[in-house]
């Protein structure tokens, strides 16, 4: 193993651990190419980065688990731990532990690293700080849809719903998956929810309507379009006109 190219990898950790961004100073190169979409090239892009990551999960704690070199390239195999209490990638602070894996390889050249990709974990993250649902039938079902679909089928509890599923044909698990969609949309759907002018909402009420549910009359106001804000105050244009 190449050890300058080790030393590069180590001062990432440590940058990690001590939660020094300007620790980048010391491994990667000012004109650096980063091929993660969520940050920008360069060691100030990569730099700001890093302090709103601190920021986020100021109680950060990462290890290195694998390093492997070859020629130009170093690969490091992460383990990032920490608790949400800032915003995160445009996620506001859950308060919940969160636990990040990933595989970064960089291309080293002058003595730093100038390019890197990586794969993260990115969708167990987003569960984990609650803005995804866990996937699996009885985890999804735990994150408050379960009644909602225990409603719909006409049984018990959700694991009735569970059971069901775990038996269904084909047909029967395609109206159970429409069943879930219509728990997300129900559980999303609040006494305001007219005042948002969502589109997506409205679409689903003009689902409802078509196959035969009666809209109230402020469900009705949801499907209702175009619609646009004039002083300030949400405005209903009737018969489908800008007024």
């Amino acid at each position: 193993m190449t050890t300058h190219e080790q030393h590069l990898a180590e001062i990432y950790v440590e940058m990690l651990n001590k939660h020094k961004a300007d620790l980048v100073d010391q491994f990667i190169a000012e004109d650096y190419v980063n091929h993660n979409p969520s940050v920008a090239d360069g060691r100030e892009a990569n730099r700001e980065f890093w302090a709103g990551f601190f920021a986020a999960l100021p109680d950060l704690s990462a290890t290195m688990e694998d390093l492997v070199i070859s020629g130009d390239r170093v690969v490091g195999r992460y383990v990032y731990r920490g608790t949400h209490t800032g915003p995160l990638m445009g996620i506001p602070a859950s308060g919940n532990a969160v636990e990040m894996r990933s595989i970064d390889i960089w291309r080293v050249a002058d003595g730093m690293f100038v390019e890197h990709w990586d794969e993260l974990n990115l969708m167990e993250v987003f569960q984990q700080v609650g803005a995804l649902p866990p996937l699996g039938l009885r985890r999804a079902m735990e994150h408050g849809r379960g009644g909602l679909l225990a409603e719909l089928f006409i049984v018990k509890d959700r694991d009735a719903v569970i059971t069901m599923a775990a038996k269904a044909s084909e047909g029967r698990a395609q109206v159970i998956t429409l069943g879930f969609v219509l728990a997300a949309y129900e559980a999303a759907t609040g006494k305001h929810t007219w005042r948002a002018n969502d589109p997506d909402m409205g679409r689903y009420f003009a689902f409802l309507a078509d196959n035969g549910y009666q809209l109230s009359d402020v469900e009705q106001l949801t499907v209702a379009t175009p619609r646009k804000r004039r002083g300030g105050a949400l405005r209903v244009v009737e018969g489908g006109q800008q007024a």
